[in-house]
């Protein structure tokens, strides 16, 4: 780690206030957002991970920072950070975070939402989380917090509103598929891979109508690839049929003027013991090859 980009992040931070009194200051706020920088990139998830990685690696840290207390106790971190403001941080952090998206490589970002469940602290309920993720880069971009898993499609336009999405490809699980996030990502000069299920009303079913077995076989406008992967005692064949014959759909669901693809991936994996099918669909305002569009697809 560079010192300049250490410099940076805790420059980001610079407006935090500090909630602790003047005598109760043992460890510099920067000291104690360094190290926890550092043991989240490391994998540490929780206070005492945090606590363990700094006292592990305290020689390491004092190339920037002098810890002449050491290192923070884990009652410290967690007091620490119940104090703060969680709005100001946040903002403080999406900040920093955007600054990176620039310096990064990769055209695509996977907005999930997640449980964690190691995240509830005493009394506290389980974190629900939606996230931006730079798959190429391995690195979260924003998340927002929700108070349970259904709500996860109020946040998903606040993150999109935060992120830079010109020349990037934005792919959703069925739940975040609706016109209005499709409207949001084109306005912003991005492109959208979604997931479709039965949550659209009859888009899913149409989509599953054209693309059906007997239509592949005599469409000529359905173009397919098929990808073999071999490994862990298994056999994964992935087929994928991507048609850009999208008028009819369009005038059907009016709202949908974006889509420009349709997507179908059959999957078979097979083991010692079994073999398991299965079949998606997807739209999209991407107009690629089948290839392109399943390896999208696979780095979501």
């Amino acid at each position: 780690m560079e010192p300049a980009l250490e410099v940076s992040f805790l420059d980001h931070f610079k407006d935090l206030e500090d909630p602790r009194s003047e005598r109760n200051r043992d460890y510099t706020m920067s000291e104690i957002l360094l190290v926890t920088l550092c043991a989240a990139i490391c994998g540490g998830e929780g206070w005492q991970d945090i606590e363990d990685f700094g006292k592990a690696k305290i020689d390491y840290l004092r190339q920037y920072l002098p810890y002449k207390n050491g290192i923070p106790s884990d009652d410290t971190y967690r007091r620490f950070f119940r104090a703060i403001n969680p709005e100001k941080f946040q903002e403080l952090f999406r900040s920093w975070v955007q600054s990176l998206q620039s310096q990064i490589e990769g055209k695509l970002i996977a907005i999930d939402g997640k449980s964690s469940r190691h995240s509830f602290d005493g009394e506290r309920d389980m974190l629900h989380m939606v996230s931006a993720y730079a798959t190429e880069a391995r690195l979260v971009l924003a998340q927002e917090k929700v108070s349970e898993k259904s709500n996860e499609i109020a946040a998903i336009p606040k993150l999109l509103e935060w992120l830079d999405l010109r020349g990037i490809t934005v792919t959703i699980d069925a739940m975040g598929c609706q016109y209005a996030i499709a409207n949001q990502i084109i306005q912003k000069e991005g492109n959208y891979i979604f997931s479709l299920k039965g949550n659209q009303g009859t888009l899913c079913e149409d989509v599953t109508l054209y693309l059906s077995d007997n239509e592949l076989k005599t469409h000529n406008n359905i173009r397919s690839f098929k990808d073999y992967d071999k490994g862990h005692g298994r056999l994964e064949i992935r087929q994928c049929w991507v048609t850009h014959d999208v008028a009819w759909l369009r005038e059907r669901h009016s709202h949908w003027n974006s889509i420009n693809s349709l997507i179908r991936i059959d999957s078979t994996r097979e083991t010692k013991d079994k073999t398991t099918y299965e079949t998606r669909y997807y739209i999209s305002s991407l107009q690629e090859t089948p290839q392109k569009i399943l390896a999208t697809i696979r780095s979501h």
